[in-house]
């Protein structure tokens, strides 16, 4: 059924499944990609100190839901470097050996952290509305474009979810594939799509511990978002978006709705 029905979900679960007579050993790499982006030329904004939820993670949990109506209040600085450094930020510089490894919040195939994470900033305190990137080694913001997206055209490019356009924030998570490709093959791409998993669940339940209201987006224009970011789809692909911002009430029944 699986096959006959999606056959190209099929095809790709099938050409990454693994036996004994196609294991592969992991390749060896004598330059390894580096485990973050940096854009040189742009405006580099640094963020303030985190300042980690208060409340547990059972809290945190339990108050989780998926928001759809935002308020038009701004999310403050602390909140956007608490939920950036909490998601995907450096932890720790360690030594493994004679390697610097740079400790993340998320579990990353071979410790190669694949991902970057891209903002369209809306509504927050003390920063220009605009496309950013953030770089995790310094915890900043590069700033990539002034000009802000408008919120009719982030709802279309969500395939016509016009509440994301409300969000204070849109984060979207993509991928440099070679990252993860080059060590584990077409099963890597696999493990990117489980860490791309992994981060969004830590912006999702930073978030219910900031009080603020979050949104997981797998759908969009994949071709529109890459030329919104910039980015050459040969090398680095979308994944993920998420919807961020002060929630319009505490009601979770109400919040889960389109505004009518």
């Amino acid at each position: 059924m699986f096959r006959d029905k999606y056959p190209l979900a099929w095809t790709f679960h099938r050409n990454t499944s693994r036996w004994p007579f196609n294991m592969q050993p992991p390749r060896e790499q004598t330059e390894p990609e580096a485990t973050f982006k940096e854009y040189l030329s742009a405006p580099l904004f640094p963020l303030p100190e985190p300042q980690p939820p208060s409340i547990s993670l059972g809290e945190a949990i339990a108050r989780r839901c998926s928001c759809r109506r935002f308020s038009a209040a701004p999310m403050s600085q602390p909140a956007l470097s608490t939920l950036l450094k909490l998601a995907y930020g450096v932890q720790d510089q360690v030594l493994l050996g004679e390697q610097e490894l740079m400790e993340r919040p998320v579990p990353s195939g071979g410790g190669l952290y694949p991902l970057e994470l891209y903002l369209f900033v809306q509504r927050v305190d003390q920063i220009e509305p605009g496309v950013y990137h953030y770089a995790p080694q310094p915890h900043a913001l590069e700033q990539l474009s002034t000009t802000p997206v408008p919120p009719p055209l982030l709802g279309d490019l969500f395939m016509g979810q016009p509440y994301v356009g409300d969000a204070a924030v849109v984060l979207v998570l993509t991928t440099i594939v070679e990252r993860s490709l080059w060590k584990y093959t077409d099963r890597g791409y696999r493990y990117i799509l489980f860490e791309a998993g992994h981060v969004a669940q830590n912006v999702n339940l930073v978030a219910s511990g900031l009080g603020l209201g979050a949104l997981n987006l797998g759908g969009f224009f994949d071709a529109n978002m890459a030329a919104l970011l910039g980015l050459d789809l040969e090398d680095e692909v979308p994944l993920y978006g998420l919807a961020v911002g002060v929630p319009s009430s505490g009601d979770r029944s109400e919040l889960r709705q389109p505004a009518g």
